[in-house]
């Protein structure tokens, strides 16, 4: 009788070990795909955050200038601007934003929030 109630034992632990093995590895998966939905949203919001801080500078005229802060998403392989398009590259994907005007200069990819000096000039925007 004591064998028999061991072993039932034993299957009942086993089966809430099973269980939670299951249920954490779902948490585990729903927490990673809110990571890569957050960094998308991030990365989104940094191009679209500089190419409007882009069109302000570029409509107040040669000279203008304004330091914008912009939190960069992890991940981040490289932030460039050329001809007319901001684009970032992350691990997963690349955002871009068209421009009317072009637009030149690079960021260094680390995440974070970083400080970006836009100057408006004849030829475009620059933002460094």
């Amino acid at each position: 009788m004591r064998g028999q109630l061991a072993v039932e034992a034993l299957v009942l632990v086993g089966a809430s070990l099973a269980v939670v093995l299951v249920l954490s590895s779902l948490a585990l998966g729903a927490a990673s795909d809110l990571e890569r939905q957050l960094a998308s949203h991030e990365a989104r919001l940094a191009v679209s955050s500089l190419a409007d801080a882009a069109r302000a500078v570029h409509y107040q005229g040669d000279g203008a200038r304004q330091t914008l802060w912009v939190l960069l998403p992890e991940g981040m392989s490289s932030l460039e601007a050329s001809q007319r398009t901001l684009l970032l590259v992350t691990d997963d994907e690349a955002f871009h934003e068209s421009l009317p005007f072009n637009v030149t200069g690079t960021l260094t990819a680390e995440a974070g929030l970083r400080r970006v000096q836009l100057n408006a000039t004849a030829s475009g925007v620059v933002f460094g």
